[in-house]
């Protein structure tokens, strides 16, 4: 077994440089596959067009990320990781949660309160004097699963327009375009900007 490793060693030293060159992946295939890149998303008005009157693309701000020359999607996170902003990544992080926290406790609320005004309904239905229910406690359950709606559908609206994404589609782009550039020098690549 050390004899076969020896021998694929020595074949592999002793092969022509550009037998050699060809089995190892050159600088600029290596940043082919790890440049970053940002698109800015743009909306499109009610008749679909993405234009305005002056013929301005319409941008919101939003953005997403790719990586590779096919223009592999990655989420923001990632992004944020690759391009060595951990301050950014927290941020992100950090307001996600509170967004998914929200959204979560927003709809445990809905849920609660329908079923508080089911239960408050379905006791009103018989007889309050026969089953000698209090009418007073039906009407506070319905009044408490409207409450528990209301606050329910506050958390909802807030945890929709709660933005967890720390920069803005420029800024996002500036920090991909930069990733770029300290690749090119942690590759040894020369830019011909730089000459």
């Amino acid at each position: 077994m050390r004899l076969a490793s020896l021998f694929v060693l020595a074949a592999v030293v002793m092969a022509p440089p550009a037998l050699r060159a060809q089995s190892i992946p050159d600088a600029e295939t290596a940043y082919a596959q790890q440049t970053l890149g940002v698109r800015h998303l743009v909306y499109p008005l009610r008749d679909g067009t993405t234009v305005d009157e002056r013929g301005q693309v319409r941008y919101d701000g939003r953005w997403d990320a790719f990586q590779g020359p096919d223009h592999h999607p990655i989420d923001e996170a990632s992004f944020f990781r690759t391009v060595g902003r951990e301050d950014l990544l927290t941020r992100h992080q950090r307001w996600s949660a509170v967004k998914r926290g929200l959204g979560a406790s927003g709809w445990v609320l809905v849920v609660g309160g329908a079923m508080a005004i089911a239960i408050g309904s379905a006791r009103g239905l018989g007889q309050p004097a026969a089953t000698g229910q209090d009418p007073s406690s039906q009407r506070s359950l319905r009044l408490t699963g409207l409450a528990l709606i209301g606050g329910g559908v506050v958390s909802l609206l807030l945890s929709h327009f709660i933005d967890s994404t720390p920069v803005g589609a420029d800024e996002a782009d500036r920090l991909a375009r930069d990733y770029d550039q300290s690749l090119r020098g942690r590759l040894g690549m020369i830019d011909a900007a730089s000459k």
